[in-house]
């Protein structure tokens, strides 16, 4: 097969991009890769430290956040995590 069939027809600046826990780009007729975690793929004591750490914030952070709070969530457990 041509490597001509499988090049988009967009540019990326026209691919709607959003974020939550990892970047998802959304395109019709596009060709997906999905990358899975093992779950031993992170040592458990590792887990474990992030898991006691977040349960520490959360105590002194009850929910109602500002939107700097969950931005400082998020921050915290989700890109530091993910990266």
């Amino acid at each position: 097969m041509s490597a001509q069939l499988f090049k988009m027809s967009v540019s990326q600046s026209e691919i709607p991009k959003t974020r939550r826990r990892l970047p998802h780009w959304k395109c019709d007729g596009a060709i997906y890769w999905v990358t899975f975690r093992l779950a031993d793929s992170i040592p458990r004591e590792m887990i474990q430290t992030w898991k006691l750490e977040r349960e520490d914030w959360l105590s002194y952070h009850p929910e109602s956040w500002s939107e700097m709070i969950g931005k400082e969530y998020e921050q915290r457990f989700g890109e530091r995590i993910e990266n």
